[in-house]
C-alpha cells in the first residue's frame, strides 16, 4: 500500500512538472537595512550587506502567474552614530520567502511584481563599535541573555512580508533578472522594545528553464 501511495505521488509530481514552466534562479546582490524602533526617532544610516541564494519559479498560468519559493543567505542590521561613536550591527539570516509573482510583457523583455511572506532564522551576528570606551567587535547572540557584555536578541526567528518587482531580459536559453525588494519584518527582535528588521534587497539573477511547454 505504501509503495502504491509513493508511486502515485511520484507520478503526480512528474505530471505537474511536465505541465508547469519551472525555472531555477541563482541570484546575488546587496542589501540596505535598518532596524525600526516604532515611534522612536534615531539617526540611522542604511547598513550595506550581502544577499545570495537560489529560487525556483513555478509557472501556474503560462507567462502570467507563478509561485517563487527561495532560499537565501541575507545580511540585515543597523548602523548609527551618536556622540562621535559609530555602531554597526550585522545580522546573518537564512531566509525562506514564498512569493506570488505576476509578469507582463513579451518574450524578450518582461516586467513583474511579486509579494508574499518570509521566514528567517538568525545564524550569527556581529556588533562593531568605533570610537569611545566601548570600541571593539563582539558577537551578537540570538535568544541568549547571558550577562557577558555581548548584545543579544530574544527572537531567532523573524516572520515578515516582502514586496517588490523587477525586469527580465531574455539572454540565451533563459533570462537575466534585475530584482528590487522590500522586506518588512513583523517580529520584535527584543522583548524590551518594538524593534523590527527593515531591508531593501537589490539582486541580479539568471532564470534557467528546467521544464515547460
Amino acid at each position: 500500500m505504501k509503495k502504491q501511495v509513493f508511486l502515485a505521488a511520484g507520478l503526480l509530481l512528474a505530471s505537474l512538472g511536465a505541465q508547469a514552466q519551472i525555472s531555477l534562479i541563482p541570484k546575488a546582490g546587496v542589501t540596505l537595512s535598518s532596524i525600526s524602533y516604532g515611534d522612536e526617532a534615531n539617526d540611522q544610516a542604511a547598513k550595506v550587506g550581502f544577499v545570495g541564494g537560489i529560487g525556483v519559479d513555478i509557472g501556474i498560468v503560462e507567462n502570467f502567474f507563478s509561485v517563487q519559493p527561495e532560499l537565501l543567505f541575507i545580511q540585515k542590521g543597523e548602523k548609527y552614530s551618536a556622540g562621535g561613536v559609530e555602531t554597526k550591527a550585522t545580522l546573518n539570516y537564512l531566509e525562506l520567502p514564498v512569493l506570488a509573482k505576476v509578469s507582463f510583457g513579451g518574450e524578450l523583455i518582461k516586467a513583474y511584481v511579486n509579494a508574499g511572506p518570509s521566514l528567517s532564522m538568525g545564524l550569527t551576528g556581529k556588533n562593531k563599535v568605533e570610537g569611545g570606551e566601548m570600541a571593539g567587535e563582539t558577537d551578537i547572540r540570538f535568544g541568549d541573555p547571558s550577562n557577558d557584555g555581548r548584545r543579544y536578541l530574544d527572537s531567532r526567528f523573524d516572520f515578515g512580508l516582502q514586496f517588490g518587482g523587477g525586469v527580465g531580459i531574455g539572454i540565451g536559453p533563459g533570462a537575466v533578472l534585475a530584482d528590487v525588494r522590500y522586506g518588512l519584518g513583523l517580529t520584535d527582535l527584543t522583548d524590551a522594545n518594538r524593534s523590527k528588521n527593515r531591508a531593501f534587497a537589490f539582486t541580479l539573477g539568471y532564470a534557467i528553464p528546467l521544464s515547460g511547454k
